[in-house]
């Protein structure tokens, strides 16, 4: 069994901007007191990124120095991550965090499903009330896997008309380690899947979704094998045509043929996708997401239907969609009746969303909305600027994709000629050039992991090109500032790697769709 130690030195003091008095007949009469604090400049070993295996134990021995040690209590508390949100009966909330230890030492075998956690030590003063918290590294990110998991940038490609996983590794991204490797999965599995690639998808339950235009399977992480076809993971499944799919708090949702179906997961019994959500709607490709630190809210998800061009809220458990009112008269950008069909929708910090489309007079703008605002008469995203002119933009009248991730401010779009970054909220009008592309390639796929967990997430942007003529395909990797939209050599400097930024690995098929299972 495999022994983790994390060292780790903890200093608690007290204070004293803000003093209150104690009284106690014992060992002190009065006490000035403030708050609690954990220092953690002494941590000796910290990683940003720890993935173990079911069984291992984890140690953690921290030094408490605190004056009064007698009125400390310790519990260690472990929390699935993302938190999402469950229902019970008729109400939504946060699941009480599983308590794994209760002394100053962690000593703590892996028993939990596997999954993604966090995990910290919540450290309280029983007699004067205070209390605080202590991560025990940089990202409290602990992923458990089976003994001969991995983790790697799963690319979805396509190999003389079927489709094929290969895995790509970078220590850019810190969580990965290994060798990249070409037709992963037929190496495994025996053959590629047939048909085109469409897109990839993963559930942190433990299994990866792979689509084409032939075929859909759910693989388990740990294996590949598959755990259900299309038909299987329906309980009347539709015909295939896979538009979208998202795993977002404690639901699966997945678009096909313009209609919406649901897993939730919450639900014990609930492990196949329903019928289409009831409504005279046809969905876009997209899923909103929902801020996993925010408030906790019903609304599972948030589709655009192309029907009415309006945004339509989806409710946990529901078999129908619920209208948005119209706006106020203060509101900027109105949920309903908007004017074109997007050329592009995307989320962002956190669970904002921007929609690309030709507004009023014909022009290339984007539209900024808070789709998950309490007060949904004004779902501006960014107040009086939730409309900007994007056609001062270098050749967005020809992108032909664009994507942003959630962690950060700013979207990147594709042209045949290069990929540019658009900064939302510094004021700009003007997109910022990252990429050149070489003469032949084109752009088939971007994807930047999630932010949370680790500092170079939603900085480590990846995008795959193809060239048609000499049949290559290539992942150029890049490091971003999320917020400007440019390129940003500040963690490859950081651990020390020689770069360039952008880097390119070439000899892959038509990538599709990329996804790391977090």
């Amino acid at each position: 069994m495999k022994r983790l130690l994390f060292a780790i030195l903890l200093i608690l003091g007290i204070t004293s901007l803000v003093s209150s008095c104690y009284e106690d007949s014992g060992n002190y009469d009065y006490t000035d007191i403030d708050e609690l604090k954990i220092d953690t400049t002494g941590v000796s070993q910290s990683s940003n990124y720890f993935t173990v295996n079911l069984g291992d134990t984890i140690i953690v021995n921290p030094t408490i120095n605190y004056a009064y040690p007698e009125n400390l209590s310790y519990t260690w508390l472990l929390m699935p991550f993302p938190y999402d949100t469950e229902t019970v009966g008729n109400t939504t909330q946060y699941p009480v965090p599983d308590t794994i230890g209760r002394s100053v030492d962690l000593n703590w075998i892996v028993n939990v499903e596997l999954g993604s956690y966090r995990y910290y030590l919540e450290v309280k003063d029983t007699v004067l009330g205070l209390s605080d918290n202590i991560y025990p590294n940089v990202s409290n990110y602990l992923n458990v896997v089976a003994a001969n998991s991995f983790y790697a940038l799963m690319c979805l490609s396509e190999y003389d008309g079927n489709t094929d996983i290969d895995i790509y590794y970078t220590p850019l991204a810190l969580i990965f380690s290994g060798e990249t490797q070409m037709h992963f999965y037929s190496e495994k599995s025996g053959s590629m899947i047939p048909g085109s690639p469409n897109s990839l998808g993963y559930c942190s339950k433990g299994y990866y979704y792979a689509f084409t235009n032939q075929e859909g399977r759910r693989l388990d992480e740990n294996d590949y094998l598959t755990m259900a076809n299309f038909d299987e993971m329906f309980y009347s499944s539709p015909a295939l045509d896979m538009q979208r799919y998202d795993y977002v708090s404690n639901q699966e949702l997945l678009i096909n043929d313009g209609k919406l179906h649901v897993i939730n997961n919450a639900q014990s019994n609930d492990r196949k996708f329903s019928a289409a959500i009831s409504g005279d709607y046809t969905a876009y490709p997209f899923i909103s997401r929902k801020n996993p630190y925010g408030t906790p809210s019903p609304i599972a998800c948030v589709i655009f239907d192309e029907k009415s061009k309006s945004f339509l809220r989806y409710y946990s458990g529901s078999t129908s969609f619920s209208k948005y009112p119209a706006g106020s008269g203060e509101a900027f950008v109105d949920a309903n009746n908007l004017p074109s069909i997007p050329l592009a929708i995307f989320s962002y910090d956190r669970q904002k969303t921007g929609v690309v489309l030709r507004d009023e007079n014909g022009k290339i703008a984007l539209w900024l909305y808070d789709l998950m605002a309490e007060d949904d008469s004004d779902l501006s995203g960014n107040g009086s600027r939730s409309k900007i002119d994007l056609s001062n933009c270098e050749d967005i009248e020809n992108a032909t994709m664009f994507y942003a991730e959630t962690s950060g401010s700013s979207f990147h779009y594709a042209t045949d000629k290069a990929i540019y970054g658009f900064s939302i909220t510094s004021g700009e009008t003007t997109a910022n050039k990252v990429y050149d592309l070489p003469e032949g390639d084109e752009v088939t796929c971007m994807y930047s992991i999630p932010a949370a967990g680790f500092p170079t997430g939603g900085r480590v942007y990846w995008f795959a090109t193809w060239n048609e003529a000499t049949k290559n395909g290539k992942i150029v990797e890049s490091e971003i500032d999320p917020y400007s939209g440019r390129l940003d050599w500040f963690w490859g400097q950081m651990f020390g790697l020689e770069g360039p930024n952008p880097s390119v690995t070439e000899g892959f098929g038509k990538i599709a769709s990329m996804k790391v299972g977090i």
